[in-house]
């Protein structure tokens, strides 16, 4: 299989002659350089070419930009040819025998700049060893397969079969150099070019470090489950990307930030994590399985080196650098959990702070009722940077915090006085609810959540094809979002893929539109469903 040197890929939107073509989608740029056709010996398109150069006229003085990222050739080259620009002209310099009948195409992705504006060319020199030049092209859609999204610059692999034989399916994007490839503009959308008819398998990777070859530890993959029989032209290719499930558990991010905390994120929940220093370390509860926070006692002046343990994996070490900002904040920031100084039916007050709490002086907390007279409230720490005050049918109507209530493990106070109001919305005065009838629901189960605006889940239901009416109560006034799982294997959740199984990640469905819900409302919403 002939491989490209270099770690590069562009669009594949363009096709025919070798002449400037904006990109889908954007605008058309009326200054970029364009090929000299007079001046220029071996046009786009030119068939039985036997020489090892390519030189391309331009009608005004041109430079190169990054032309290891912005130029590639299909099908891949086993050596890195020699390129240069001098005044006009660009050069290509092939260092290899071409194979014998075969098309090639050189892609332009704004490696072509002129000299003055810096305007980029983008589009395609295609010639042949052969008498013809090929004609056959995939095309198609490539989105994230939980959030439906058109994914930007996603790999389009594509390896013919007869160059796969003694290699698993499932090993293909991992050892294997893709020989055409494409890449998708910011619609998601993607088409190669210039194929020969052939048996092909075809990925779709999210190549983060451009190797050309999928890394499981944070590249998404889609594929065709079997080879393609190409003779004519496929226009609907599509994918949808999902993470590799890997049994690894494996660290995939750290922070140290300001003043003391340490962020350390994992691939997947674990089993067992245990982090020790030299100091004693304050956990912070995320509220997630795959994720932890830990506070130091101090704010690091130097390298701190953590230990820690991963499942039954050996003692190792983490060394993050510590992040501190120009302008650190001298002062501790409280927040609350208030809308318009009212809190949710049977909710209790929330006061949360951005470092964790050394101490609190309750002699300058103060609660009142209506009538200004004062009431003893009871509270409890619920983690290292939360306060519960269990106001809920009490009374309270507003509440004072005097400056220098709280103190943080870093010796900052609360500076500012707070005097704000708190009452507990009414149930009947405050709640509103969504009645959806679902139409056109595919037969299988499915798990529907209804997402406020930040994509939380906030309601989850558990439905069939035969359920048409679904109704969530409670709900507060605010937006909301709908999300539906074709549950195909009955496990109440998303499921990713499998390239091994060869199966693709269970489809989503999400509403078009948001849905607005006020107070005492009762929002009534069909949903077509579009599989």
């Amino acid at each position: 299989m002939l491989k490209l040197y270099g770690t590069i890929f562009i669009l594949l939107f363009l096709a025919g002659c070798a002449q400037v073509v904006p990109l889908t989608g954007g605008p058309k740029d009326m200054y970029a350089p364009t090929i000299d056709s007079s001046k220029t010996k071996f046009l786009s398109e030119t068939t039985n070419f036997n020489g090892n150069t390519i030189e391309i006229k331009f009608n005004e003085y041109i430079k190169l930009k990054n032309p290891s990222e912005n130029i590639i050739i299909t099908p891949q080259l086993k050596e890195k040819p020699t390129i240069s620009v001098k005044n006009k002209t660009f050069r290509l310099k092939l260092n290899e025998q071409l194979e014998e009948n075969t098309t090639y195409v050189i892609n332009f992705n704004g490696a072509i700049q002129d000299i003055t504006e810096r305007n980029d060319s983008i589009f395609q020199y295609v010639f042949s060893t052969g008498n013809y030049i090929d004609s056959l092209s995939i095309k198609g859609r490539i989105t994230d397969g939980f959030s439906n999204k058109p994914l930007e610059k996603i790999l389009i692999a594509v390896y013919p079969k007869s160059d796969c034989m003694g290699v698993d399916f499932d090993s293909i994007p991992f050892i294997i150099k893709p020989t055409y490839l494409g890449q998708t503009n910011k619609q998601g959308q993607y088409i190669v070019n210039y194929l020969k008819p052939a048996d092909y398998f075809v990925f779709a990777i999210e190549d983060k470090n451009k190797n050309l070859k999928l890394d499981v530890a944070d590249e998404k993959i889609g594929f065709v489950p079997t080879e393609i029989h190409l003779h004519k032209n496929i226009d609907t290719i599509n994918f949808r990307l999902f993470n590799v499930e890997s049994d690894e558990v494996f660290i995939t991010k750290t922070s140290f930030d300001y003043p003391g905390k340490l962020t350390v994120v994992f691939s997947k929940t674990p089993n067992q994590f245990n982090l020790w220093s030299e100091v004693e370390l304050t956990t912070q509860n995320t509220q997630q399985n795959d994720s932890l926070i830990y506070w130091l006692p101090f704010e690091p002046n130097k390298t701190i080196q953590f230990y820690y343990q991963l499942n039954e994996n050996p003692i190792d070490t983490i060394s993050p650098i510590y992040h501190q900002p120009k302008q650190p904040s001298e002062k501790l920031k409280l927040s609350f959990n208030l809308k318009n100084g009212y809190l949710l039916p049977n909710e209790n007050l929330l006061v949360s702070v951005n470092e964790p709490i050394k101490q609190i002086d309750t002699s300058k907390i103060h609660f009142f009722d209506l009538d200004s007279n004062f009431l003893s409230i009871e509270f409890h720490i619920t983690d290292a940077l939360s306060i519960e005050f269990l106001t809920d049918s009490t009374g309270v109507a507003y509440f004072m915090i005097d400056s220098l209530a709280f103190e943080s493990y870093y010796g900052r106070f609360s500076t500012q006085k707070i005097s704000k109001p708190c009452k507990n919305y009414k149930a009947d005065e405050f709640y509103g609810s969504i009645h959806l009838t679902i139409d056109s629901l595919p037969e299988g189960n499915y798990v529907l959540h209804l997402l406020d605006k930040q994509n939380k889940v906030v309601q989850t239901k558990y439905i069939d094809d035969k359920q048409t009416t679904v109704l969530f109560n409670e709900l507060s006034p605010g937006i909301y979002n709908l999300r539906m799982i074709k549950d195909d294997n009955n496990d109440k959740k998303w499921t990713s893929g499998s390239l091994v199984l060869r199966n693709q990640a269970e489809k989503v469905f999400y509403l078009k539109e948001q849905i607005k819900l006020r107070s005492k409302w009762t929002n009534t919403i069909v949903w077509k469903i579009e599989s």
